[in-house]
């Protein structure tokens, strides 16, 4: 059965065609946000998997919210696999969602095992409701104009 090694919620993730090097960008572990409903913008999931004897992976990727409501998923390409592989790499792009509440909302990672989806990590995001602070009422500050003597 087929291992995860690692997983990661970010914006961008970007694969090097010349190495094959990835890069996560802006990883996402939660936000801070003024008012609820939030409309969560479209993000990526990023996996490395271990395996072992499969010849092809399935993925399935679901946000789900602080009551247990599923509100977005998305299913990455299959991975076909060659018995030379010891690892697999899948990334999938998961659509907008609203969040209405605030807490941990839970981005669960699921294989297609037998016909079923089982899960196999998730990863934590919270949504944090913050009063807007108000800003204070400042002037900027003028350098005074002294009179200054010259030496000569």
């Amino acid at each position: 059965m087929a291992e995860l090694i690692y997983a990661a919620l970010c914006q961008r993730v970007i694969v090097d065609q010349a190495t094959n090097f990835v890069s996560y960008i802006d990883i996402l572990d939660g936000v801070n946000v003024p008012k609820l409903p939030f409309a969560a913008p479209p993000s990526m999931v990023g996996t490395i998997w271990r395996i072992e004897n499969e010849n092809r992976l399935e993925m399935r990727v679901r946000v789900v919210s602080p009551k247990g409501q599923a509100l977005t998923e998305a299913i990455a390409n299959p991975l076909d696999l060659k018995p030379t592989h010891l690892r697999g790499r899948m990334n999938v792009r998961v659509p907008g969602y609203e969040a209405a509440d605030p807490g941990t909302y839970r981005v669960e990672i699921d294989l297609l095992r037998d016909g079923s989806w089982e899960q196999r990590s998730e990863l934590p995001f919270q949504i944090n409701l913050t009063e807007s602070v108000p800003t204070p009422d400042t002037k900027t500050a003028m350098p005074s104009k002294k009179a200054t003597k010259r030496a000569r």
